[in-house]
């Protein structure tokens, strides 16, 4: 068996937060998009 050195985890971390970063990073800008293009176009539903 392998056994991580200190170095080895935290490189790891960073790589796991890097990935969690751009994924927050994609979620928001799609958002903003689709929150630009909804209030360009004006379509409401109405109730």
């Amino acid at each position: 068996m392998s056994d991580q050195t200190p170095e080895q985890e935290v490189d790891t971390a960073t790589k796991d937060d890097s990935k969690a970063d751009v994924v927050a990073i994609v979620v928001i800008f799609t958002a903003t998009v689709l929150m630009a293009a909804h209030l360009i176009s004006g379509f409401t539903i109405d109730v």
